[in-house]
């Protein structure tokens, strides 16, 4: 058997939904129940699909912690 590659599992919503659950933790320093809660009600409150939600906030997380990404300069 072979072991799905990177692109693949990060194409499974399941697997990008806990990637933004992930996010949204370590940004709020909420547990992943309320993570969760507050990816569901901002799904329906924007009338989308979780999975595109999810993307999305993966995406703008990856962009935002790469090198070179668009992120405040740290310290004084």
């Amino acid at each position: 058997m072979v072991a799905p590659t990177d692109e693949v599992v990060a194409e499974d919503p399941r697997e990008r939904v806990g990637q933004a659950k992930g996010v949204l933790m370590a940004r709020g320093g909420v547990n992943a129940d309320t993570a969760f809660e507050q990816l569901r009600q901002r799904s329906q409150d924007q009338n989308r699909r979780l999975r595109d939600l999810a993307r999305e906030i993966v995406a703008d997380h990856e962009v935002h912690t790469s090198p070179g990404g668009d992120r405040p300069d740290e310290g004084p």
